[in-house]
């Protein structure tokens, strides 16, 4: 993200303020982050880069995954987790979420996207949060969300769907560090620029480069359904300033050990 939102509504979203956080960034700052990790990534996948879709079952056995040709990928997290997975010059769509004893993911896309697919995810594969949103049992709690956790270093955006047109009407929660340059509301001037330069001229008008309109889960307050039909609070942020509802998209900020880059 920019910059654009304040310590404070940064602990809002986040639940924390360590500066570890990779969440909200200038373009300086996701920049250099990049760059650090594709350093590290050429060196690492250097005479290892694989131009076949079926990589990753090539790779099963491997922990680490190098591809940068031809096709988009299509992938699980169970397929990805542990891995260092470098896809340069393709799009990644994760058909899945992730279980409450999944492994973390540790990817870096370079110059395409991350497409999330939830599509075939029912609402009762769901994982139960408790109100600090960390995973427990669901006789514990009925705050039901999707869960993903680990290190995601996108040189791109965070879409939905396998599309440029998908939208989240369920909560999704994380536990991970996170670069991208989706903005949580409309992108800056820099923010457009930086994007038409990795993806093509136009593709910071579309509404889903915002956070806000990526995710469109909402909380009814009278009977405390949520819009996917799951229990939800109703939550503002302050002054009556419902930002986002229940906190349809939520980040915990936690330090995973990752090869490509050190926080």
């Amino acid at each position: 993200m920019t910059d654009e939102v304040r310590d404070s509504q940064k602990e809002y979203y986040e639940n924390n303020q360590l500066q570890s956080t990779l969440m909200l960034r200038t373009e300086t700052s996701i920049s250099n982050i990049v760059n650090k990790v594709n350093k590290k990534a050429e060196s690492l996948c250097r005479g290892k880069w694989a131009k076949n879709s079926n990589v990753l079952e090539q790779f099963s056995t491997s922990t680490l995954v190098c591809y940068d040709w031809p096709n988009d990928i299509t992938a699980t997290p169970d397929q990805l987790a542990w891995k260092d997975v470098v896809i340069r010059w393709r799009n990644l769509i994760l058909s899945w979420v992730q279980s409450a004893t999944a492994k973390p993911i540790n990817l870096f896309i370079d110059q395409w996207n991350l497409f999330i697919d939830s599509s075939s995810v029912p609402t009762s594969s769901f994982l139960c949060f408790d109100d600090y949103w960390y995973i427990v049992d669901c006789s514990e709690s009925d705050i039901q969300a999707m869960f993903l956790k680990g290190n995601f270093v996108i040189n791109g955006l965070i879409l939905w769907g396998s599309n440029w047109d998908g939208t989240v009407d369920s909560r999704l929660f994380m536990h991970w560090k996170l670069v991208s340059y989706n903005t949580l509301t409309s992108p800056t001037a820099t923010r457009k620029k930086t994007i038409d330069s990795l993806l093509g001229a136009g593709y910071w008008n579309k509404p889903w480069v915002s956070l806000m309109k990526l995710f469109t889960w909402t909380c009814n307050p009278i009977d405390g359904i949520g819009s996917d039909g799951t229990s939800c609070k109703w939550t503002a942020w302050s002054n009556n300033e419902a930002l986002l509802v229940d906190k349809a998209f939520w980040l915990i900020d936690m330090d995973l050990e990752w090869d490509l880059v050190k926080y």
